[in-house]
This record gives structure tokens, C-alpha cells and sequence, in this order.
């Protein structure tokens, strides 16, 4: 029986592209597979419904597992409407093509660069089960990762087009070169996260040569999308 859906979980530090790459990627979905079933959870249900508690430092690992848990036995609900009905066995306009824009390695990373994530052994077995679940469902992970050099000047570019609030959030973590640290480390844990996934589930690591063109956002969508 095939896979009820054909998914993307999105992964990045800040300014690696991921609304870049969500926009042309669903840009070419619409376009090679117009009658499909689309499924698009973006990062305010995956990751930005526990900012407050994050702002507050009282956001736990088991709350963003929970989150995630919840989020995958939703999909598993929407799966079976293929995988329990006539088209089962089909391929074509049957799929259910989805994208889920941040999830539980964000949240690693966040909590581990605030020294807040600590984990029992059930929650770990959660996490891979969590993964395994959402493998057989039909997802894969594309990590979008800037080159270390360019991380403290990538973000920087971020405060002329986001609000105020986010440049006061750049000024309380430091000046350009801390703040730049800062994200070097929060994208090596997210790397670090999903190392330790890549049993569980099918993990691409896209090194990002230029984040003011979509010409590689583009075809990596492209190259993603049967």
C-alpha cells in the first residue's frame, strides 16, 4: 500500500529561507498536482502557540512533545482517509501532499540555547516514535542551513523588513556578532537533533548559497515534488 501523504517537515535557523522555500514549493505543487488534497501547517501552530511560555522560560520539553504528538495523530486522522478508503492503493490526485513549517528540532534547539530542554527517557522515545510515525505516514525533513560565516549578516538583513518587535528581541541577545553566535549555536543543536533521527526518518540537509535569490529554493522544491 503507498504512503497516504507526500510531506516536508521545514526546518532552518532564522533567515535560511523558509518562507521562501514554503511559497515555491507550494507555487509547484499547485502547478504539477492542482487537485491533490493539501495539507500546510505553518509555524504558528507548530511552534509559535508555546512563545509565550518561552518568553516566560517556563516552556518544557514534554509541552513541545505533546504539541508535536498532538499535530501527528491529526495527520494519522487525515491519512486514513485515504488508507481506509477505495483509494488506498492509488497514486496520482489520491495523494495528500502536506508541508509542516518548523517542529520538534526547533524546539530543541530554542530550549537548549535558553539551557531549558531536559529530557527523561520516555520523552526521547517519544521524540523517536513521534518520527517513526510520521515516516510511515510519508514525511521527510529538509533542514535549510546557512553557512557559518553568513549567519551574523544574514540575520542582521533581518531587522529591515521584520517589525520592531523583532529587532528589540536581536538587541536584548546583543550586538550583530552575538546575536550571530547565538543562531551558530541554535543551528548546530538542530543539527544535533536530527543526527540523532536519521533511523527514524529521511533527513536532507540543504546548505543555502544564496538567501536573496529563489532560483535555489526553486529547484530544490522542484527536485522534492514526484
Amino acid at each position: 500500500m503507498s504512503k497516504p501523504i507526500s510531506g516536508w517537515i521545514i526546518e532552518g535557523v532564522v533567515a535560511s529561507g523558509k518562507t521562501t522555500f514554503l511559497q515555491e514549493l507550494q507555487q509547484i505543487l499547485a502547478h504539477r498536482h492542482p487537485a491533490r488534497t493539501r495539507i500546510c501547517i505553518s509555524e504558528h501552530y507548530t511552534e509559535r502557540v508555546l512563545e509565550d511560555n518561552k518568553a516566560k522560560q517556563t516552556l518544557t520539553a514534554k509541552a513541545t512533545i505533546d504539541l508535536a504528538s498532538n499535530i501527528v495523530e491529526q495527520l494519522e486522522g487525515i491519512a486514513s482517509w485515504k488508507s481506509e478508503s477505495k483509494f488506498r492503493h492509488n497514486e496520482g490526485n489520491a495523494v495528500i501532499d502536506s508541508t509542516i513549517e518548523r517542529f520538534l528540532g526547533s524546539h530543541y534547539a530554542n530550549l537548549t540555547t535558553m539551557n531549558l530542554w531536559s529530557l527523561n527517557s520516555q520523552d526521547q522515545s517519544r521524540i523517536i516514535d513521534i518520527y517513526h510515525r510520521l515516516e510511515v505516514l510519508g514525511f521527510s525533513v529538509v533542514i535549510l542551513k546557512l553557512p557559518d560565516s553568513w549567519i551574523s549578516q544574514a540575520i542582521a538583513s533581518t531587522k529591515l523588513y521584520r517589525n520592531t518587535a523583532w529587532s528589540q528581541y536581536l538587541e536584548a541577545i546583543g550586538n550583530d556578532e552575538e546575536v550571530g553566535d547565538y543562531y551558530l549555536n541554535w543551528q548546530n543543536q538542530l543539527l544535533e537533533f536530527y543526527n540523532t533521527l536519521s533511523e527514524q526518518i529521511e533527513i536532507q540537509i540543504v546548505t543555502v548559497d544564496s538567501i536573496h535569490s529563489k532560483k535555489q529554493y526553486s529547484e530544490l522544491a522542484a527536485s522534492l515534488v514526484k
